[in-house]
C-alpha cells in the first residue's frame, strides 16, 4: 500500500481511499474506484475563455508547454487529449501547430470547437479515439496522466498514432517529490478519488521502453514544476483544516513559504509535479 486518504481537496466525499503500489514495477493506483466518478467533479470547471485576449491572459503554463514541442516534435501535427477549453491548444495554434483533440467533457469540447476551430472527439476513453495509423507528430496530454486507470494503453495508443521520432509528451503529479513525502495523507497530489493512478519515474520509463520510446526530457523543477509547488505546498497545508478562517489562512502561508524557498533559491530537487518528453523510435 501506498497510502490512504480522504477527499481532502474537495470534500465531496467522506470515503477513505486507499493508493495500492506495486512491489514488482512501482506503479501506483487507486482501488477501488467509485462507479460513478462524475460526482466527484462537480463544479470543476471554471468559466471558459471568450477572447485571444483572456486566453492569453490565462496560459501562464503554456509558453513552456509550447517550447518543449517546438524544440522536440518533428512537425506541426498536435493531438492533445483532455485539453479542457484549450490553454494550451491555443498557445500552440498560434505557434503554428496544426492541433487536434479528445475531451471527455461535452462543454468544453463543444467550446474548443466553437471557439477554437478545432476537430475534437468527445470521449472518456482517450486511448480508443486516438488514430491506429501515424498521422501527428506530438500527442500532449498536461495534468492528465493520473486520471487514466491504464496509463499503458496512452502508451501504446500514442505509439500507434505517432509518426517515426513523434513525441509523447505530458506532465503529471510525481509521487516521489517533495511535498509528497512532507505532506503525506495530505498531499494535493493524491486528489483522490479524481487521481486514479501517480507515475514514478522509472515506472515511466519502463513503459516507454516497452511501447517502442525513448526518454528524451525529463525535468522536475521547471516553471510548470515550480507554480504547481506554489500552489501544492499552500493546498497541502490547507488540508489540515478547509474551515474558515484556517483554511484559507493556512493556504497563504504555504504558498509563502514555497515562494520564498523559490527566491532563495533553497528547493529540493522534485518539487510536485514532473514532465516528460518521449519520443517514439523510428
Amino acid at each position: 500500500m501506498f497510502r490512504t486518504t480522504r477527499d481532502l481537496n474537495r470534500r465531496l466525499s467522506d470515503t477513505v481511499f486507499t493508493f495500492h503500489d506495486c512491489p514488482s514495477c512501482g506503479f501506483i493506483w487507486l482501488d477501488p474506484v467509485p462507479d460513478d466518478l462524475a460526482p466527484h467533479y462537480a463544479g470543476r470547471y471554471e468559466a471558459p475563455p471568450m477572447s485571444d485576449a483572456e486566453y492569453i491572459a490565462r496560459g501562464g503554463l503554456q509558453a513552456g508547454r509550447v517550447a518543449l514541442l517546438q524544440r522536440f516534435a518533428p512537425g506541426k501535427r498536435l493531438l492533445e487529449i483532455g485539453g479542457d477549453v484549450g490553454l494550451f491548444a491555443h498557445a500552440a495554434q498560434r505557434a503554428g501547430f496544426q492541433v487536434s483533440g479528445i475531451e471527455m467533457d461535452k462543454a468544453a469540447a463543444a467550446h474548443m470547437r466553437t471557439r477554437l476551430g478545432m476537430a475534437v472527439t468527445e470521449t472518456a476513453d482517450f486511448a480508443a479515439a486516438m488514430p491506429s495509423t501515424p498521422s501527428h507528430d506530438a500527442v500532449a496530454l498536461w495534468q492528465v496522466m493520473e486520471h487514466l486507470r491504464a496509463p499503458w494503453r496512452l502508451f501504446q495508443a500514442a505509439a500507434a498514432a505517432l509518426v517515426p521520432s513523434g513525441v509523447l509528451a505530458f506532465s503529471t503529479p510525481d509521487p516521489e517529490c517533495w511535498l509528497s513525502e512532507k505532506f503525506g495523507a495530505r498531499w494535493l497530489g493524491l486528489d483522490a478519488p479524481r487521481h486514479l493512478c501517480l507515475l514514478r519515474e522509472g515506472f515511466v520509463r519502463t513503459l516507454a521502453d516497452r511501447h517502442g520510446f525513448e526518454v528524451v526530457h525529463h525535468v522536475t523543477d521547471d516553471a510548470e514544476a515550480r507554480a504547481l509547488f506554489v500552489f501544492g505546498f499552500g493546498d497541502s497545508l490547507a488540508n489540515y483544516s478547509r474551515a474558515k478562517p484556517f483554511g484559507p489562512v493556512l493556504y497563504r502561508l504555504g504558498a509563502g513559504l514555497a515562494r520564498a524557498q523559490l527566491a532563495l533559491g533553497v528547493l529540493p530537487r522534485r518539487l510536485d509535479s514532473h514532465s516528460f518528453v518521449l519520443r517514439k523510435r523510428p
